[in-house]
């Protein structure tokens, strides 16, 4: 393998897609609207990401769980969505009921409204973005330092 081979190969492993607030709309969504917009963003990402789907069962749950703020019919509203992206991302390093606990202490502030949910992704996805980068950057300078030889090692 040689260094761009390898490039590419970091880039694709953190390559997912995410969907940003400025691209939900400021209308209600139905469960199929909103599992249609999510696998539609997923396919901009590397294709290891794309079968990675938010189902409507895992949004009825997170409904259910109590991890969502109380829906009002069957449509979801641009801060439903963000909290179910919230807990869709956090899933992969916690508990369910380790989420529970830590957006019910959100939810409680006495500050806390749509915006905030939306303050909080936002910045969860700079960082992300930060990190993104710093991966690729730390294994190819690891590779570097360490003379690596790409095709053998």
């Amino acid at each position: 393998m040689d260094a761009q081979k390898l490039d590419a190969l970091l880039h694709d492993a953190v390559g997912d897609a995410d969907l940003r607030p400025e691209e939900i709309p400021a209308i209600d969504l139905y469960v199929d609207q909103i599992t249609c917009l999510m696998a539609e963003k997923q396919k901009e990402g590397s294709a290891r990401f794309q079968d990675r789907a938010l189902t409507k069962t895992m949004i009825n749950n997170y409904s259910k769980d109590g991890l969502l703020s109380p829906i009002k019919g069957k449509k979801y509203s641009k801060e439903h969505i963000l909290q179910m992206l919230m807990v869709y991302e956090m899933k992969n390093t916690l508990s369910i009921g380790e989420i529970k606990r830590v957006l019910q202490n959100v939810y409680a502030l006495p500050q806390y409204d749509a915006a905030t949910v939306e303050r909080i992704y936002t910045r969860y996805l700079a960082i992300k973005e930060k990190e993104r980068a710093a991966t690729v950057d730390a294994v190819l300078n690891f590779a570097n330092q360490e003379t690596l030889n790409l095709e053998n090692e």
